[in-house]
């Protein structure tokens, strides 16, 4: 399954703001740098998580799709098309495979921003692949 919108990229993590965040969270197992990005995303410091989900990915420690979902749902409630687009993108990439709620989360921020027609296509591509 294709992103609805193809190639958007967000900035690598700055090591500097990952390292704030990483000493300002209990991150010392892989649980608690899941939590960070669950209470980063429901208080609305969308950076921070963001910044701990690409530092994360980067040092080869999958977030899960859980975290992906988070910050992708804190993107659709701000109405943050590109941003979220480009998280699936990132996940696609990254092998990451979306699930239903994933899939819910992108069609929320594409009717939040008029993008009907987008998301018929997209209901189309998953029913194609037999997503469920």
């Amino acid at each position: 399954v294709r992103s609805p919108k193809s190639h958007l990229r967000t900035k690598p993590s700055d090591s500097h703001q990952l390292q704030t965040i990483l000493m300002s969270a209990d991150t010392h197992s892989i649980e608690g740098l899941q939590n960070a990005i669950r209470d980063f995303s429901r208080t609305g410091r969308i950076q921070e998580a963001e910044a701990l989900l690409h530092g994360m990915d980067d040092l080869g420690i999958s977030p899960g799709i859980v975290s992906y979902n988070r910050v992708m749902n804190s993107y659709a409630i701000n109405g943050d098309i590109q941003r979220a687009l480009s998280l699936l993108d990132r996940m696609l990439e990254r092998n990451v495979s979306p699930n239903i709620v994933t899939y819910a989360t992108i069609c929320k921020v594409l009717s939040v921003n008029g993008h009907v027609l987008i998301i018929e296509e997209f209901i189309k591509e998953l029913q194609r692949n037999k997503v469920e």
